[in-house]
């Protein structure tokens, strides 16, 4: 175990292990080495029977910060280190329970923090000796703590301090404790046991600066949402160029601000840079990604050199990738089709990422914007226009050319049902059943009507029935409707729907009960039906019971209206007894109920 003066284990002291090689000219060899544990403890293992010296050293480059108390026989060699001579034999285990490290040098305290005026945790502590060039550190390091504090130990002999802070963000200015460079750095040549406090650090933090601009199209129109890929150089002079990813993108006017149609602005640290500026959608493949510069690649791009200070670029202006086709568009009689909508995109893509749009004037003319690449036009009429969609597929337009005469006639699309008639309305003499006749496209489509009725399984038009609406009559007791829709539109063939049948019509229909117990377990019930404007005839079903049980029940057949029936029950106990009239072809249903207590 290694401890210091105070008996505090050590951890990371470095323990080399030299076995005896017996040979005059090289009479110690390099065994292993390794480092004393979190309490200081360490364990040299699978040692072959021979000689060996143990070196207890802190650092692996020689720059002690310790000096060792030797206990009896070790000897000592050097300052720096303490060198043990042992030697393990089979069943021999070699325990030193005890190496004291006394402490050498000094140590320097102090507090890292940023500009913005916040502590930084975990930056480097690094040393370098002072008699060099600043170009090798020694191998003692440590880093801030809670509240940027950081305390090292430094041996004797001349050091510097420098605190790294690049890994905590490109914009943290790593420094020297005591100075900006090397040469201006604080030296520190501790004595053994001294301690330097308030070796303060303030990290700088560049704010980034902005690089802004406007990208326009060839007509001077603003290109919104155009994407402006960054490039920096690696080395601040030419390439190699690091591609950055998007820095900014073109944004869209606002009510307030019509001016940042167009514009961007990025922030950047100072360098040297490229931009590549990429239309995005409508104006993809139709205007031309090109680099900052009007260049086609990276390496003939215009370079922004820039410092900490903002800067705008003058107006950027991006060329059209390919031409333009004109036209007209008429219906199957040539009759121009105005509102026509009209989009382009390139064949590959399909449909669904439309690259410029239009419309058709009142002649029926348009004009629209194509790559140079493979391009298809669609057109699209309203809903209400009811044509069919067209397309001109794979059209080539060299750049800066226009492709003229590319008329399309719209071909209409036949009468379309989207929403079945439906019926509506009150089922009673006297008043109407209606329809709206469903939905149509086209929705100027003449609907005719033609009503039926169906009774005892057979379906007739109804005379007179070619309205929207239909009056009902007594006439029409027992029967179901349905309406049968024709719509029609010059030049489209004729489409036909039916709606489905209504709920019959019937006669309202009441009834009176009667009920009495005239003998033990005996109830006897008597209905009386009628029925508006007819004769009731049909069944009624009478059952007596609680709410959880029938104990009686039985079907009578009206006759001249009335239905009478004697139930026998085994319970003595309060009922309620119902009647139910299950009503006929014309004929609603009715029912009552009463209460009885059985004797």
């Amino acid at each position: 175990m290694v401890v210091d003066a105070e008996g505090v284990g050590v951890a990371g002291i470095s323990v080399t292990v030299y076995r005896a090689t017996g040979n005059t000219d090289s009479p110690w060899v390099l065994d292993s080495t390794l480092l004393t544990r979190g309490d200081g403890g360490w364990t040299a293992a699978r040692l072959p029977a021979a000689t060996y010296r143990i070196m207890f050293n802190e650092f692996d480059d020689g720059t002690a910060a310790w000096t060792t108390w030797r206990p009896t026989p070790w000897s000592q060699t050097d300052d720096d280190e303490q060198i043990t001579e042992f030697t393990v034999g089979p069943e021999v285990w070699v325990d030193y329970t005890r190496t004291v490290l006394h402490p050498r040098g000094g140590e320097v305290r102090g507090t890292i923090s940023a500009s913005y005026g916040r502590t930084l945790y975990g930056a480097d502590i690094v040393l370098y000796d002072a008699e060099g060039n600043g170009d090798k550190p020694l191998s003692t390091t440590t880093k801030s703590g809670d509240g940027g504090r950081y305390s090292i130990r430094l041996s004797t002999r001349p050091t510097k301090i420098f605190i790294r802070t690049s890994h905590l963000g490109s914009r943290l200015v790593s420094r020297w404790v005591g100075g900006s460079t090397f040469e201006d750095a604080k030296t520190f040549t501790m004595s053994d046991g001294e301690v330097s406090e308030g070796n303060d650090e303030v990290i700088t933090y560049l704010e980034p600066s902005t690089i802004s601009g406007r990208v326009l199209d060839p007509e001077g129109r603003p290109v919104v949402s155009a994407e402006i890929v960054g490039y920096k150089s690696k080395d601040g002079v030419g390439g190699p160029w690091e591609y950055m990813g998007s820095v900014a993108y073109t944004r869209s006017p606002t009510a307030a601000e019509p001016e940042l149609a167009g514009t961007f602005m990025a922030k950047l640290d100072p360098g040297r840079y490229r931009f590549k500026i990429e239309p995005f959608y409508e104006y993809g493949h139709l205007l031309r990604d090109e680099f900052y510069g009007d260049a086609a690649t990276i390496d003939a791009a215009a370079s922004i050199d820039h410092a900490r200070t903002d800067q705008t670029l003058p107006d950027i202006v991006l060329a059209h990738s390919g031409g333009s086709v004109s036209g007209r568009v008429v219906d199957s009689a040539g009759k121009p089709l105005a509102n026509v909508r009209v989009s382009s995109g390139l064949t590959r893509f399909g449909p669904s990422w439309p690259m410029a749009k239009t419309v058709t004037d009142a002649a029926g003319a348009y004009t629209i914007r194509v790559s140079s690449d493979p391009t298809t036009l669609r057109f699209v009429t309203s809903s209400a226009a009811h044509f069919e969609d067209f397309s001109l597929s794979e059209l080539t337009v060299p750049v800066g050319e226009t492709l003229l005469q590319a008329d399309v006639q719209m071909i209409p699309k036949p009468i379309a049902n989207t929403s079945t008639p439906k019926i509506y309305g009150s089922l009673s003499v006297g008043r109407s059943l209606k329809t709206a006749g469903g939905a149509w496209a086209p929705a100027a489509v003449t609907k005719n009507y033609r009503w039926y009725y169906l009774k005892g399984g057979r379906i007739r038009p109804i005379i007179g029935g070619t309205r929207s609406y239909l009056t009902l009559r007594k006439t029409d007791y027992g029967k179901r409707f349905r309406v049968r829709v024709t719509a029609s539109h010059p030049g489209l063939n004729s489409k036909v729907v039916i709606s489905r049948w209504s709920t019959a019509l019937l006669r309202n229909s009441s009834m009176s009960l009667s009920v009495s117990s005239p003998s033990r377990g005996k109830i006897k019930l008597t209905a009386k039906v009628s029925a508006s404007g007819a004769k009731a005839t049909g069944k009624v079903r009478f059952s007596c019971g609680t709410s959880s049980a029938i104990f009686a029940a039985k079907t009578v057949t009206l006759r001249s209206e009335k239905a009478s029936a004697t139930l026998s029950t085994s319970y003595s106990t309060r009922m309620t007894c119902r009647a139910n009239y299950h009503g006929n072809s014309t004929t609603k249903k009715t029912s009552r109920s009463k209460g009885v207590t059985v004797k």
